[in-house]
């Protein structure tokens, strides 16, 4: 027998040996231990505490919840308590396909630092980034393709919101102010054709006055809101979630 043929009697006994284990070997048991806890809203039809090692020193390291409106919640949590990452599930009465949802927290339990959404076909919705710099990057998807971006940054006691196209053009920015009940929008600016643009001063959504800025940053034109050249869209005006 030359060493060809010992060589692939060797490959034939190892793929025999990784079939005979795949279907016929056991599986390892599942180390966590899943109990049964009280529900903490109305809205919740069960819910269950995921805890590891086995034994005295057991700890809760995650949460399981089904909700009555057919989501499903599976959480990990940190050795400190605090929420880590968050897979949730969806499916609508009827529908041939499932919604799914993944969040991943930062050390405070609380702050998302990233997030992918996808639809019940499967394809992507929106997603969510911090980027190094503290900045939040949001992208929303229709069909699986872009539609806008918009990114999300905190300057001081103000709030900064840029809105993308799907080719990542500057549409408007809005900028928002700090205040006792909470972010308050000042003013916005409007890319306009030609690298120009112009500023819609903001009290409670209501238009005070616009500027018009020409490409090279000096000032073309004010106007008031009753004698507008181009209408302000009302969903600059929004505030964006």
């Amino acid at each position: 027998m030359n060493r060809q043929t010992i060589f692939q009697l060797t490959v034939v006994l190892s793929v025999l040996f990784c079939f005979y284990n795949s279907a016929f070997g056991q599986a390892r048991p599942d180390p966590r231990e899943y109990v049964d806890l009280p529900v903490q809203s109305p809205d919740e039809v069960k819910r269950k505490g995921i805890f590891y090692p086995p034994g005295p020193t057991k700890r809760q390291t995650g949460w399981i919840i089904d909700y009555k409106d057919g989501r499903h919640l599976q959480q990990s949590l940190r050795e400190d308590g605090t929420l880590q990452t968050e897979f949730e599930s969806y499916m609508p009465g009827g529908a041939k396909g499932m919604s799914r949802a993944r969040r991943n927290y930062d050390l405070d339990g609380k702050t998302i630092i990233s997030e992918e959404k996808l639809g019940i076909d499967g394809k992507k919705t929106y997603t969510l980034e911090r980027l190094i710099d503290g900045v939040f990057e949001i992208q929303y998807f229709s069909q699986g393709k872009l539609v806008n971006k918009i990114s999300l940054a905190y300057q001081g006691i103000n709030k900064i919101v840029i809105v993308y196209d799907d080719k990542n053009n500057e549409l408007y920015r809005q900028i928002w102010t700090s205040g006792i009940a909470g972010y308050v929008l000042d003013e916005v600016k409007e890319m306009l054709p030609g690298k120009a643009w112009r500023v819609i001063s903001v009290d409670s959504k209501k238009v005070l006055k616009v500027k018009y800025f020409r490409a090279d940053g000096t000032l073309e034109k004010e106007e008031m809101p009753d004698n507008l050249s181009i209408p302000v869209d009302a969903v600059q005006l929004d505030e964006i979630k």
